[in-house]
């Protein structure tokens, strides 16, 4: 098995300080309150977090993939799923040769 950029428990499911709880429930309350506006406001801090250094037309491209790939109200489920996911239990019972890689910034 091969995980690349992977993790075993969200964000929400770490020992996280306030001010990462509270970073992460105002991303899923912006996600729900402008997701699908016509205006890419909302959507520009989901895209910075990719790519933080991205040109301008990197950043539209993103902002219309965004918009296109999911309706407001998948991203807010996508994104609460990823913060509330937790299979360290069931990854300690793997019993299969795995890989674990992520980049560096």
């Amino acid at each position: 098995m091969i995980l690349f950029g992977a993790y075993a428990r969200g964000m929400l499911r770490r020992n996280v300080t306030e001010q990462e709880r509270e970073e992460a429930e105002t991303l899923i309350k912006l996600i729900r309150l402008g997701w699908g506006r016509d205006k890419p406001a909302f959507r520009q801090v989901f895209t910075s977090q990719f790519i933080p250094d991205g040109t301008r037309e990197q950043h539209q491209w993103f902002n219309d993939l965004e918009s296109i790939s999911a309706s407001p109200e998948n991203a807010v489920a996508i994104v609460e799923q990823l913060y509330q996911v937790d299979v360290s239990a069931e990854a300690a019972s793997l019993r299969v040769p795995t890989l674990v890689m992520h980049s560096r910034k």
